[in-house]
């Protein structure tokens, strides 16, 4: 049985040896989701499918796809979609997990590693979602990292600034972007999708504080038994 601890205690990634690849570096697989919110795509739902399709068909030409789908009968969907596309249907790996809006730039997962060669480990680091402050429905989306880590048996570090959940494209004026430069940090960036910003996203100071350095690493601790 695990004890808990408190979050100053937990080790970051960062002290674990794990750093954030950059973005154009060799990686296993792309993870996307599968279209299906009406609302996200008015009278384009189809022509939307698909552009995934052909995104599908790319991308598997080199790699992996994980494609998250709502359910079964959704998979069987996309599966005819990309298949009259031209995709390499046997390199998509459909994941059953029901999103909101499957916006994965966003909500998906982080990965991060130690070590080369043979001998690298990767980990998963939660930065949390919460639909840019914009939509009240982020429940699904947020936990997409949680079914990743379990997927793939990978450890799960929960981003966490004084103590709350750390957002990433959280909506605010100033908020971080998601894509990382070649020594391993966060950009950030000064725009946001939303007014204001959402109940877990850090204001102005605090977001200049939130980094410590360059790694992101540094963000997320190592929940007790947490994958």
């Amino acid at each position: 049985m695990t004890t808990d601890r408190s979050a100053a205690s937990r080790p970051t990634p960062a002290a674990l040896g794990y750093a954030m690849p950059a973005e154009w570096e060799k990686h296993e697989a792309t993870w996307l989701a599968w279209p299906h919110n009406e609302s996200d795509w008015p009278g384009k739902l189809d022509t939307i499918r698909w552009v995934y399709g052909e995104m599908v068909r790319k991308i598997a030409s080199g790699e992996r796809v994980r494609l998250l789908v709502n359910r079964r009968a959704d998979a069987d969907l996309a599966r005819r979609y990309l298949a009259r596309a031209g995709a390499e249907v046997g390199r998509v790996e459909f994941v059953v997990h029901p999103t909101n809006r499957g916006w994965t730039r966003d909500s998906g997962p982080l990965f991060v590693r130690r070590g080369r060669g043979r001998r690298a480990e990767t980990a998963i680091v939660h930065f949390h979602f919460n639909a840019w402050a914009k939509y009240d429905d982020w429940q699904r989306d947020r936990r997409v990292p949680e079914t990743a880590a379990r997927l793939l048996g990978k450890p799960l570090f929960r981003a966490e600034h004084a103590g709350q959940p750390f957002v990433l494209e959280g909506g605010h004026r100033r908020q971080w972007s998601r894509h990382p430069p070649h020594h391993g940090g966060v950009l950030p960036r000064p725009e946001g999708a939303g007014p204001q910003p959402g109940p877990w996203t850090p204001r102005d100071r605090g977001d200049a504080r939130a980094v410590p350095g360059r790694d992101p690493c540094l963000l997320a601790r190592r929940r007790p038994g947490g994958r």
